[in-house]
């Protein structure tokens, strides 16, 4: 798992912005993750509602046949509304498949997220520079040019060819 809290805190601005892009990224994607399943927990509990009071509605159907004078009158009532729960259902169905595959897209975005910033995290300095005490700066010197010695000082900074490198 990726430390979002140390990289809100890194000020250095070779990485800031495109990390802060990148973790406000993530950061959205796993709330909208969390709001879709949110969501779809809801439109479950909704589908069983209706479900129960659609068979609450064919029960009193059947106590209904009971009463000769206002069997067919409830029966019809009771079919269109049972109809009506059922439509509501199918919608509510579609709705949550719906969800599923938002949720499904907002994990992947995740994923492909996460995949990116530890790629960005592995790389290699390709330059390094110093800066001398007076004021000026000495490299950029390739990275097969530097000697081992002026890497280890640790008065040589790398440079990445891509914002985000762990050693930033």
């Amino acid at each position: 798992m990726i430390d979002t809290d140390a990289l809100k805190r890194d000020k250095r601005p070779q990485s800031a912005w495109v990390v802060h892009a990148l973790i406000s990224r993530l950061e959205a994607a796993e709330k909208e993750l969390a709001e879709l399943r949110s969501s779809m927990k809801f439109r479950t509990s909704l589908i069983g509602r209706t479900e129960a009071e659609r068979d609450a509605l064919y029960a009193k159907v059947e106590t209904a046949e009971n009463d000769a004078a206002h069997q067919k009158a409830l029966a019809d009532s009771a079919l269109r509304v049972a109809e009506g729960w059922e439509r509501k259902c199918g919608e509510l169905r579609a709705a949550l498949r719906h969800e599923a595959d938002c949720v499904e897209a907002a994990i992947a975005e995740i994923k492909s997220l996460r995949a990116r910033i530890e790629e960005m995290e592995r790389q290699e300095p390709v330059f390094w520079w110093r800066q001398c005490s007076d004021e000026t700066y000495e490299g950029p010197i390739h990275t097969n040019s530097i000697e081992r010695v002026r890497k280890q000082s640790g008065a040589w900074s790398p440079l990445y060819a891509l914002p985000g490198a762990k050693g930033e």
